[in-house]
């Protein structure tokens, strides 16, 4: 939207929006500026992390956790998917991390603690 500027009396000036849209020309995000290829996807693994107070959401101590690994952000849930939370690259650097777990682990051991829990067993991950 581009703004005109209308007066409204002689000492005020009031901007008032007008309906034509502004168009944009040029080939942006074409010329490889990117770090990866446009059709690249965010990196998902499991893996376990020890927390101190960096992700308040998921909660500290020596955890197991989904992460999807970006160019400048790092997502980070648990399992269940409901808490997330982001972190940028130098914080996600600095974590303590463990071992990264294969995805049929975690569902196999997601699917016991189901039916221990009483409830209808995960037929894949979210």
């Amino acid at each position: 939207m581009q703004l005109a500027l209308m007066p409204l009396s002689r000492s005020s000036i009031r901007l008032k929006a007008s309906r034509t849209p502004t168009r944009i020309v040029g080939n942006f995000g074409q010329t490889g500026s990117r770090k990866r290829p446009m059709g690249d996807q965010m990196q998902t693994i499991y893996q376990y992390v020890v927390v101190t107070n960096e992700l308040p959401r998921i909660g500290s101590g020596y955890r197991l956790v989904k992460v999807q690994i970006g160019t400048k952000w790092v997502h980070v849930s648990d399992l269940d998917g409901e808490n997330r939370t982001k972190v940028g690259m130098k914080s996600w650097s600095a974590m303590k991390k463990g071992n990264t777990v294969e995805p049929e682990v975690v569902l196999k051991s997601l699917r016991k603690a189901d039916r221990a829990l009483g409830r209808t067993a995960r037929r894949k991950l979210t």
